[in-house]
């Protein structure tokens, strides 16, 4: 991969340089190599190496913001120039609270197998998984990806708070004419992916759900495999688990703090520093990442703030922010549902009836306040009799209240697994749940 320097100095410059109130800085640095497969052939291999800096400015509390992806002071400060010149014909913030004061951090999860692995080497993987899919006769899509990411923030009150990590993501599907599986997996190390066990766990699901069958809407016994449900606690989270959803009143824990909300079997919270997550422990302020619990045994305790929505309410920050400009507040992006002590061969086992989803896509939201979803199920639906996976189903639309879904579970697995999520990661293991609402079914 090609070299990223380190931008503390140069950041460190550009502050001190100056002129605005208040300034804060942001710079990223990436260095990936992606390779990617479509109809069983390795169809693209990129490899960019890029900076993308952003200045925040603040004039007599009016904001501005610019950005390059230049990482030299000239370019910076030409930047910092443009943003304190938004920043005095925009709008005056009666409430900004100022930049926040914190201690600088620094991170790093360096793995130079992950950061130095070539396309070569990507090929060589990817061709395991291409093997195991000409064996079954399937036909593969999917992609590797590996590199580094270098993240700095700073502001005029601190020093500069710096994450480097190395990290490697893959996904494959493998598909009939009628059915298909999905893989995927995340982490630091390139060395920890076993390609080839991904491959045949969704060969598996390929050939096991081929001539799907129908099944009528209604309410059913459901287990949800981890990435389908990393993809609803995303949507819970971004929905009203931060503190603007709930100062906005659109929020489904305004007036439920401290009430049962959810079954007693889940713990949800959110913390960067526990070794079941990546990223880095601080926010995008450069404030250290708290752990914040949003239910504990069902129970509705918190949410996550940045430096703005904590100052209007007295409270601290739980070190949450997103880039500015950012018109959503604080989010959860570390997200941890706690496991419980059944495997998924178990679960299924004990369902007399019921539907095994694989993950779901076209999710969206349809009622915020009550945390309504709708979306499909995809890559491996399967009906569940007698404690025995019986078929594939063709995918289905489901619309569900995720408050409802969570307050009706009946087992959590013991299968965490690291997903990325709607923002950040998740990880999370199976949940069985009963009375899944099925709206629709797809011709495919």
């Amino acid at each position: 991969m090609t070299e990223i320097r380190d931008l503390t100095k140069v950041i460190e410059e550009s502050l001190a340089n100056s002129a605005a109130d208040e300034i804060e800085i942001l710079a990223f640095q990436t260095s990936n190599g992606l390779t990617r497969v479509a109809n069983s052939e390795i169809h693209q291999n990129v490899a960019e190496t890029n900076s993308a800096i952003s200045i925040r400015a603040i004039v007599d509390n009016r904001i501005g913001v610019a950005s390059t992806n230049r990482p030299e002071i000239s370019a910076i400060d030409h930047a910092i120039d443009a943003a304190i010149a938004h920043a005095k014909v925009a709008p005056r913030i009666d409430d900004w609270p100022g930049l926040p004061n914190s201690v600088p951090h620094t991170h790093e999860v360096i793995v130079s197998a992950t950061d130095d692995f070539s396309p070569g080497k990507r090929a060589e993987l990817i061709r395991e998984a291409l093997t195991v899919a000409k064996n079954e006769k399937l036909t593969m899509a999917g992609s590797l990806e590996t590199g580094r990411t270098n993240l700095y923030i700073g502001n005029i009150h601190t020093g500069v708070s710096k994450s480097f990590t190395s990290e490697a993501s893959f996904s494959l599907v493998l598909m009939s004419l009628d059915s298909s599986g999905f893989s995927t997996w995340l982490g630091h190390n390139i060395e920890d992916l076993d390609i080839s066990g991904l491959a045949r766990a969704a060969a598996r699901k390929a050939l096991a759900s081929r001539k799907p069958r129908d099944l009528e809407p209604g309410a059913y016994t459901v287990i949800l495999e981890p990435a389908a449900v990393a993809d609803l606690l995303g949507f819970l989270a971004y929905v009203g688990l931060g503190a603007q959803a709930v100062q906005e009143k659109r929020s489904f824990m305004v007036n439920n703090f401290n009430q049962q909300l959810l079954d007693p079997k889940i713990t949800f919270l959110d913390d960067a520093n526990d070794p079941r997550t990546i990223g880095p422990p601080f926010d995008f302020e450069g404030v250290p990442k708290e752990k914040v619990v949003f239910f504990d045994k069902g129970i509705a305790r918190g949410v996550v703030y940045d430096s703005r929505t904590a100052a209007r309410v007295g409270k601290k920050s739980t070190g949450h922010a997103l880039p500015a400009p950012n018109p959503h507040g604080p989010f959860a992006s570390n997200l941890i549902l706690e496991p419980g002590e059944t495997s998924l061969d178990n679960m299924i086992a004990e369902t007399e009836s019921g539907v095994l989803v694989t993950r779901f896509h076209y999710t969206n939201v349809e009622e915020p306040m009550k945390a309504v979803l709708t979306g499909m199920t995809r890559d491996g639906t399967f009906l569940i009799e007698n404690g025995k996976l019986v078929g594939g189903l063709k995918n289905l639309r489901f619309t569900q209240s995720i408050l409802d879904a969570l307050s009706a579970v009946i087992t959590v697995g013991s299968d965490s697994k690291l997903l990325p999520s709607l923002v950040g990661t998740c990880s999370c293991p199976s949940l069985k749940i009963e009375n899944f609402n099925f709206t629709g079914i797809s011709d495919k």
